[in-house]
């Protein structure tokens, strides 16, 4: 369950920084003998903000949830789930103009941005975690 626990923390951690990969399957990941994962093929990577996003993300999973349930007979108690589970911490769709991206959006959100670098001037940041999913503890 290490791996497909990584896997789960990896769609979130995309999501958090406002991207769902679209193609986050077993073709498209690379595991080496220490268990470490490397995703690779982004090209078709969608904006959180996408109007689809939400389906994006639950069919991500749902590959994933899928092989490991047909390869290795592993059933997961549970899996993330969009509105539960993401949380966004990050604007790299933003910076990549990812699908789903649109030009009125980015003004949006450059003025809200803006607001929120004036409101929070003079106070202390905090670190933030990546992610929301922690796999099910």
């Amino acid at each position: 369950g290490k791996v497909f626990d990584t896997l789960m923390q990896l769609i979130c951690r995309l999501a958090s920084y406002g991207l769902i990969h679209c193609d986050f399957n077993e073709f498209n990941l690379m595991v080496n003998d220490e268990e470490k994962v490397t995703l690779i093929d982004f090209p078709q990577m969608v904006s959180t903000s996408h109007p689809n996003a939400e389906d994006y993300f639950d069919r991500d999973v749902e590959c994933i949830r899928t092989f490991f349930r047909r390869r290795f007979g592993f059933v997961a108690a549970e899996v993330p789930r969009f509105t539960q589970d993401v949380s966004r911490k990050h604007t790299l769709d933003v910076d990549l103009a990812a699908s789903g991206w649109t030009s009125a959006a980015s003004a949006d959100f450059e003025q809200l941005h803006s607001l929120a670098r004036s409101e929070e001037a003079g106070n202390h940041e905090e670190e933030e975690q990546d992610g929301g999913w922690d796999g099910g503890a």
